[in-house]
């Protein structure tokens, strides 16, 4: 990604409410994830086509293996996370990942990480919005 557009993802980004007054806004769903440290989802969008999130992964944070029915995108803006499939992938700020239906993956945040999640279809997995 060049620098113009990871610019423009932090900027967009950036432009998104700050975690502890999306946590007391009243139309975000906000989820802790039961993993092996910290993660937290705020639910952005939610229809039957698509869930958007915005999460959180505290350093050495691992999301425990897992697979979804529909097609996972997830793209770091700040941080990194190693996502684990068949190999191991490093996200750095601006990267994605596109993980197909019925792929087991992990995550494990190298750093405190914020990131979006998109699932297609929406994902019961994911939090509402």
């Amino acid at each position: 990604m060049d620098d113009k557009t990871l610019q423009e993802l932090r900027e967009l980004t950036d432009a998104l409410p700050h975690l502890e007054e999306m946590i007391q806004t009243s139309h975000c769903s906000v989820v802790e994830y039961e993993v092996d440290g910290t993660c937290i989802g705020i639910g952005l969008y939610t229809n039957e086509s698509v869930a958007v999130q915005r999460a959180v992964m505290s350093a050495g944070t691992t999301f425990t293996a897992h697979q979804h029915d529909e097609h996972e995108i997830l793209t770091v803006y700040q941080g990194s996370i190693t996502v684990h499939t068949s190999g191991d992938r490093v996200l750095d700020e601006g990267d994605s990942i596109h993980i197909s239906p019925g792929t087991a993956h992990h995550v494990t945040a190298q750093k405190d990480t914020w990131l979006i999640g998109v699932t297609v279809p929406a994902s019961q997995g994911y939090p509402d919005a």
